[in-house]
């Protein structure tokens, strides 16, 4: 029998950790302080504690998805928190001279926002979507 359990999605950047643009190396990583002890609460009361994080620089090749994942286990591995990864699909992104970084950042705002109906992959075998 599968386990469910209600899940609490924490988003990584400006939530748990300070706003530092791409973090490409584990020292550019500055977590809260109050973080660390939030995260074990939301485990504690019997909710899956999930740290989204939406990693465009992944999905850019400026640093490799391993990072993201050295940093979580870092900063929250002692956590019992898990982390959910997403980065954005360019695919037809705005190029060229006139292409700003606020339309390039429109043109994948879709993989960058989920709806309300996402369903995410988890590590560890957790297949988690919304109840609405």
């Amino acid at each position: 029998m599968t386990e469910t359990r209600p899940a609490i999605f924490i988003d990584r950047d400006g939530t748990l950790s300070h706003e530092v643009g791409y973090v490409n190396h584990i020292s550019r990583f500055r977590l809260y302080p109050w973080a660390v002890e939030a995260v074990k609460t939301i485990n504690a009361a019997g909710y899956l504690a999930v740290v989204a994080t939406n990693q465009a620089g992944v999905a850019r090749g400026y640093f490799p998805e391993s990072l993201v994942r050295e940093v979580h286990a870092a900063a929250l591995g002692s956590t019992g928190s898990t982390i959910a990864l997403t980065t954005p699909r360019w695919g037809s992104r705005p190029t060229g001279r006139t292409a700003t970084a606020a339309s390039r950042a429109r043109a994948c705002c879709a993989a960058r926002s989920p709806s309300s109906r996402s369903t995410w992959a988890v590590p560890g075998s957790w297949a988690i979507a919304s109840a609405t």
